[in-house]
């Protein structure tokens, strides 16, 4: 494949997600327009009534609905944008409780080590730019291989060497992307999650990830 042909951009400007946003707000405004101009007597309350009531029902949301629909749209789109954007060892998906992000392979950390390798770090700033401007929790875990901790290790077991890669991570996103440490929490897993079992040599890489959950914003009331 020509460079040409990699480096192009199949996906819209972002630009367009607000334009979009825009006109979707237009369209439902000279709905309810339509809707009030074509009813009479009766029906006319009706649709009223039933306008009014969504509108309470808006106004009501817990946190400002606005900030949180953006914020909703927003993911949705990077969220679709995500595996092209960052890179073939970072996966995006949608989970129950919001967005997990999880790096794996060799694009963190050599094999023993919480020292976060420089090829990481352009793969950080890109998840920088979609996790920003959101006042969403990021839930940070750390993993780590079996028997990656051995004789003469700085590592007490894998504990504390997953707990070690979450926080460089942590202070990445806080330091260099000027996450709020606020919105930060580091977990440790150890290697009991592996990404996939009896993997080896090279493949064993994917066992040493960092995973953010981006916990959405109507999972903290």
């Amino acid at each position: 494949m020509s460079k040409k042909a990699h480096d192009a951009e199949p996906h819209a400007p972002l630009w367009c997600l607000t334009y979009g946003d825009m006109v979707t707000q237009l369209t439902a405004f000279f709905m309810v327009l339509f809707v009030m101009a074509s009813a009479k007597g009766a029906s006319r309350q009706e649709a009223a009534a039933g306008i009014r009531d969504r509108f309470n029902r808006y106004k009501n949301f817990s946190g400002n609905p606005l900030r949180s629909r953006a914020a909703t749209s927003m993911a949705q789109f990077q969220g679709a944008r995500a595996n092209a954007l960052i890179g073939p060892e970072v996966t995006v998906t949608s989970v129950a409780r919001g967005r997990m992000i999880a790096i794996g392979g060799k694009t963190l950390f050599d094999k023993g080590s919480a020292q976060l390798r420089p090829a990481s770090y352009e793969t950080l700033s890109k998840i920088v730019d979609i996790v920003k401007g959101y006042k969403n929790q990021l839930e940070i875990t750390g993993h780590a291989s079996a028997s990656e901790v051995g004789p003469g290790s700085r590592f007490e077991d894998e504990w504390e060497l997953s707990w070690r890669r979450a926080r460089a991570v942590a202070e990445f996103l806080a330091k260099t992307g000027n996450i709020p440490e606020s919105r930060l929490m580091i977990n440790s897993s150890s290697y009991h999650r592996a990404a996939a079992a009896n993997l080896t040599g090279d493949e064993d890489s994917r066992n040493r990830r960092v995973e953010i959950l981006e916990v959405s914003l109507l999972d903290q009331d």
